[in-house]
């Protein structure tokens, strides 16, 4: 019976042993697990500061160094300056004057060189204005503000009715400028003195066939310029052809009217 007993009390004795061990096991734990969190802040910020120490050394290093090569390149600058000074000349000689005087000549020559000239514009550049005719030949009339066709002849001017001169030339340009039919596609070209500084000229388009009519006018110091366009029924000059070259040639007869020479 005591035996019994004593065996019970031992019992008791080793399990309260096992549970203050498990309890200081625990406890243990729990208090590296809070030492670890309140430690972790500290530790992290400790680690943030060294780093940024480093990046600020390393920087401050840098900087030092573009400013030693700064410096350096200042001074070979000043240097090579003082160098290339030295060996400029003090006194510029006749012949220095004289090839600046030829580079300037130069460089004028360059400013005439790229001066743009007048040149006539297409014909779909300009707006056109249509009015109604009392002529029952006109199937349109139209007008614009059409430039002068630039010219090479000087003042004073004369009309010429003679053909490959410069004045029979800008005369059909001022035509082309205002129908932009070239003057190679013109057929049965008839050209008329209108008055003083003014002629007609009636052609025939080769590839549409239709018929133009068109005013134009001298202007002093400017060049020829067309004022009026009538596209017409019909060719109200080809009685003016023989019926020989109508039939045969159907070439591009170019035939001119002086007769109002005496008003030009």
């Amino acid at each position: 019976m005591e035996d019994d007993i004593v065996f019970s009390r031992t019992r008791r004795l080793n399990k309260k042993r096992k549970n203050k061990r498990w309890l200081v096991i625990l406890i243990g734990i729990l208090v590296v697990f809070l030492l670890s969190v309140i430690s972790a802040p500290i530790i992290s910020q400790i680690m943030f500061s060294d780093d940024e120490a480093t990046e600020e050394t390393m920087n401050s290093a840098v900087d030092e160094s573009t400013d030693d090569s700064t410096e350096d390149d200042q001074a070979n600058k000043t240097t090579d300056d003082q160098g290339a000074t030295e060996e400029e000349p003090d006194v510029v000689t006749g012949a220095d004057e004289d090839k600046g005087a030829d580079v300037g000549e130069d460089a004028d020559q360059t400013d005439d060189g790229n001066e743009s000239t007048d040149v006539p514009k297409n014909p779909d550049d300009y707006d056109l204005t249509f009015s109604e005719s009392d002529d029952e030949n006109v199937l349109s009339r139209y007008k614009a503000d059409w430039d002068a066709v630039p010219t090479t002849q000087t003042q004073p001017h004369t009309i010429s009715f003679e053909q490959d001169t410069d004045d029979w030339n800008e005369m059909l340009e001022a035509a082309t400028l205002a129908t932009g039919i070239d003057s190679e596609a013109m057929q049965y070209l008839w050209v008329s003195g209108n008055g003083p500084n003014k002629v007609i000229t009636t052609y025939t388009d080769r590839d549409s066939k239709e018929h133009f009519r068109v005013y134009i006018e001298w202007v002093e110091s400017e060049g020829y310029t067309p004022t009026q366009v009538d596209l017409l029924k019909e060719h109200d000059q080809m009685s003016r052809f023989s019926t020989t070259s109508e039939t045969e040639t159907e070439d591009d007869t170019s035939v001119t009217d002086s007769s109002d020479d005496d008003n030009l």
